[in-house]
């Protein structure tokens, strides 16, 4: 990285930013700033410091031989539209897809056995009595109990966990048994925790509303019904080469424009504040050098070292944000050794079965062109918050591991014929009760620093649309831009309400 003070094109009107972090957020900030450039006739040259080897972050697809795998999340949220405005930016829209047949159902561990879903549930919610009726997840009395939910009163307002919420509208039974681990999984983390507000915004905006979630999700459904343009869509969708190719043509597009350099292995040490609000930014090894605004995307624990000489006040908010390590162990079977019908999207473990697997995707079900059609191809789920020991594991060992799981729920006969883990250590930011205040907290510390933006998963969304919105928003603070201003595929990145209620099932773990 080149040091000194900004050169002569930047004294006459050349605008210089730094992106520190290269994953989803960091690329979308960088697209974003070079289209917003273009469209408001600003001379803005962008550098991305990534302090990894290669750019992507957490969306990275393996693909070995005739398979996709995805190693983080597997696929995009479709009401949220900053995912596919960015697929249309990089001209990769055609290449999205919808789950197969099977990908609206899934199963449930109870009692050491695969028990289905109960039909009729959204984001892990009966939207009707009827949807429990005949369910062997939930005993009679709780069944009851969730039938009276929409004569629960509301609420009073403070941010509750997730499990005081859900336990408060459907009653304990079936808060546990079937909505907890469905919205659990997304998050890898406890529900116990887990502020129900910033994780599921859009459940308790339907209490708020209309005083109950099953007359709220009744409303959305009668709604989607006369949209018949949301009729037709999935609620997820991927791409068929891999969600890996979002960053993969972002890179590409990046690299052909004179304006941006990419410079992968190059960690950020120091972030230095200087007069007329420019930066300097000090990389490993000591190299300066010096911008006019700065996007931070890396991890809140990471941002909080980089803050932390100039902004003590933003380094407590940030650092009480927790993160939880996980892994993904995908293995590959022929189809006739595997004699579940796989008539669905996977299954859940719920904390109560302690199991070394968390969940596992039938990725070959869900998403059929991840696989030849004579082989079954797996995801499973290692790690969540408070349940990390398994992880110390070697890949070996832990692949071991996964496949005497599997095989308590499938009956599967012979070795796999692949097997790949991914890891991901403290990767997945907990929104834990107070993840608001906190966010708000660091935001006001740094708030005398217009110049400088923070942006990424641990923020304002853990999804992969939240984090590309999140590096819009940034791109546009730091020059200085009205939210309203257009971005990648022309569509302003500000989001809707923050509870916006969702219309959207879960179809299997981690998929935001």
């Amino acid at each position: 990285m080149a040091g000194g003070e900004p050169g002569p094109a930047a004294a006459s009107g050349r605008r210089r930013v730094a992106v520190v972090g290269g994953g989803i957020t960091g690329l979308s900030a960088a697209l974003h700033l070079v289209d917003l450039a273009r469209e408001h006739g600003l001379d803005v040259e962008v550098a991305v410091l990534e302090a990894g080897g290669d750019f992507g972050g957490k969306v990275r697809t393996d693909r070995p031989g005739p398979f996709v795998i995805e190693q983080g999340p597997d696929s995009l949220l479709a009401r949220k539209p900053w995912g596919v405005d960015l697929c249309r930016r990089l001209g990769v829209a055609d290449l999205l897809t919808g789950p197969g047949p099977h990908g609206g159902r899934s199963y449930l561990v109870s009692r050491g056995r695969l028990e289905p879903m109960p039909a009729g549930l959204i984001l892990g919610m009966p939207a009707s009595p009827l949807a429990l009726l005949t369910t062997r997840l939930v005993p009679l009395s709780g069944r009851l109990r969730a039938a009276l939910e929409p004569w629960v009163p509301r609420g009073g307002g403070e941010d509750e966990s997730l499990h005081q919420f859900l336990c408060r509208r459907l009653g304990r039974s079936t808060a546990e048994a079937v909505a907890e681990p469905l919205l659990e999984a997304v998050h890898a983390g406890d529900a116990r925790r887990l502020s129900a507000r910033a994780t599921y915004p859009q459940l308790v905006t339907l209490e708020e509303r209309y005083g109950s979630l099953a007359r709220g999700l009744q409303a959305q459904r009668a709604q989607r019904a006369q949209d018949s343009e949301a009729a037709r869509h999935a609620q997820f969708i991927t791409l068929r080469t891999g969600l890996g190719t979002l960053p993969e043509r972002a890179v590409e597009a990046l690299r052909r424009d004179s304006r941006v350099r990419l410079l992968a292995g190059c960690p950020v040490t120091a972030l230095e504040p200087l007069s007329g609000g420019r930066w300097r930014v000090v990389t490993a090894g000591g190299q300066q050098e010096q911008f006019h605004a700065v996007v931070v995307t890396v991890p809140a624990y990471a941002a909080a070292r980089l803050v932390a000489p100039w902004a003590p006040a933003a380094v407590e908010a940030l650092e009480a944000i927790p993160y939880a390590s996980t892994a993904a162990v995908a293995l590959a079977f022929p189809r006739d050794a595997v004699a579940h019908p796989l008539d669905g999207s996977g299954f859940l473990v719920p904390r109560a079965e302690v199991r070394v697997i968390t969940g596992c995707t039938w990725l070959s079900s869900k998403w059929p062109h991840t696989s030849p059609p004579d082989t079954v191809l797996m995801r499973c789920f290692v790690g969540r918050a408070g349940s990390e020991e398994m992880l110390s594991l070697p890949d070996d060992a832990l692949i071991d591991a996964v496949d005497r799981d599997l095989r308590r729920y499938m009956d599967i006969a012979g070795a796999p014929v692949l097997a790949r883990v991914y890891r991901w250590p403290r990767a997945m930011p907990q929104y834990e009760v107070g993840h608001h205040g906190r966010v708000r907290a660091a935001e006001e510390a740094l708030a005398g620093f217009p110049t400088l933006a923070l942006a990424g998963a641990g923020l304002h969304g853990i999804g992969v649309p939240d984090c590309i919105r999140q590096g819009g928003e940034a791109a546009r603070r730091v020059l200085g831009l009205s939210a309203g201003s257009a971005g990648p595929g022309g569509r302003p990145a500000t989001p809707g309400p923050a509870g916006a209620p969702a219309t959207a099932r879960p179809t299997g773990p981690r998929s935001r």
